[in-house]
C-alpha cells in the first residue's frame, strides 16, 4: 500500500478524502499549520506533520517517503505560491505521484480541452479530442 500525505487535512474537502481513504490500508499523513487545530485526525489514525505551505522551508521534510500528495490549498492570492512550493516539496522528497485540487477560476473560465499532466510531458486526453471549443 501507499504512503499518502494530504495537505488541507484539517478542512472539509481534505477531511472527507482522508474518511474516504481511511479502512484502505494505505498509510494517511496530515500536513497541518497547527497541531492543536489536529486532534481529532490524531485520533482517527492520521499520522500528523507540521509545515505552512507559504512557507516553503517548513514543508520541505514533510513529503519525505510519501509516495503520493494529494494538493489541495485555499483559494485566494497565496495559493500559487503554496502550490508552487507544496510542488517544490513533493519533488524534493521524492513523490511519485501528485494529485492537485483546484477551483480557483471554475465558476469563470469556460471548458476547451483536459490536459493530463506526467512527469516527463503534457498530453491531450482522448475525450478532449472528440470535443471542439464553442
Amino acid at each position: 500500500m501507499s504512503t499518502i500525505l494530504l495537505t488541507g487535512a484539517t478542512g472539509n474537502v481534505t477531511s472527507a478524502v482522508i474518511r474516504s481513504l481511511q479502512g484502505s490500508g494505505h498509510r494517511l499523513i496530515g500536513l497541518i499549520r497547527d497541531p492543536a487545530k489536529a486532534k481529532d485526525l490524531a485520533a482517527q489514525g492520521v499520522e500528523l506533520r507540521t509545515g505552512d505551505l507559504s512557507l516553503l522551508r517548513t514543508a520541505e521534510g514533510a513529503f519525505e517517503g510519501v509516495d503520493v500528495a494529494w494538493l489541495l490549498t485555499p483559494p485566494g492570492p497565496s495559493a500559487p505560491i503554496q502550490a508552487s512550493n507544496a510542488l517544490w516539496a513533493a519533488r524534493l522528497g521524492g513523490v511519485k505521484h501528485v494529485v492537485r485540487m483546484s477551483a480557483v477560476g471554475a465558476a469563470t473560465m469556460r471548458r476547451t480541452s483536459t490536459a493530463v499532466c506526467t512527469p516527463s510531458r503534457t498530453r491531450r486526453s482522448p475525450d478532449a479530442a472528440s470535443r471542439s471549443p464553442s
